[in-house]
């Protein structure tokens, strides 16, 4: 008999042990999906927010329109593809060109043929940066000291 008690007091104790394993199981597989989560989240915040500090690469580029004549644009380049097939006539070859300078040009992007740039150059000194009037523009840094020295 006593070895009859053991053997029941030994399945009990398994049993409620394996019943409440599966519950901890499932909460440490919640918690370790949630801190993945969490730490995927900071990562996307970090690095989007740490772009802010690195200027964009500012391409000028001169157009040939259909006349023959000849004009330049200053501006970044959009990295996504332009998705402009609802548009009669856009051609796949066009992409999208943040120009700024509303003030100058009525928009603040443009969209580009491949077909009708001449040539594009990435000159130095020229900056993009965010007014608080108009949005944001582009422009050639000529001088940046104080005025007192």
């Amino acid at each position: 008999m006593t070895s009859m008690g053991k053997d029941r007091v030994q399945l009990t104790s398994n049993a409620a042990r394996t019943r409440g394993e599966v519950k901890v199981w499932l909460t440490a597989a919640g918690l370790a999906s949630g801190l993945a989560m969490i730490s995927a989240l900071l990562l996307l915040i970090a690095f989007n927010g740490l772009r802010v500090f690195w200027p964009d690469v500012v391409v000028e580029y001169t157009i040939r329109d259909d006349s023959g004549a000849e004009s330049q644009l200053t501006g970044v380049p959009v990295p996504k593809p332009a998705r402009r097939s609802a548009i009669p006539g856009s051609v796949p070859g066009d992409f999208q060109v943040f120009t700024g300078n509303k003030d100058v040009y009525r928009l603040g992007f443009r969209y580009l043929e491949k077909k009708n740039v001449v040539s594009e150059s990435t000159p130095k000194g020229i900056r993009i940066a965010e007014r608080l009037d108009r949005g944001g523009g582009s422009a050639m840094v000529q001088d940046s000291r104080n005025r007192e020295g």
